[in-house]
């Protein structure tokens, strides 16, 4: 099963948490900029 391709359950939940977690950094990022964006060009009257 999947126990033979992972050094252990906690190492691959930890990568898979750091992974998980990277992502939704990069995602909460990406919202703020979009929302600064969105406000600066309501601003100009775009």
């Amino acid at each position: 099963m999947q126990r033979e391709k992972a050094p252990s359950a906690d190492e691959a939940s930890r990568q898979s948490f750091s992974m998980d977690y990277s992502h939704c950094q990069k995602l909460a990022i990406k919202g703020a900029l979009d929302a600064a964006e969105a406000e600066a060009a309501r601003r100009e009257g775009f």
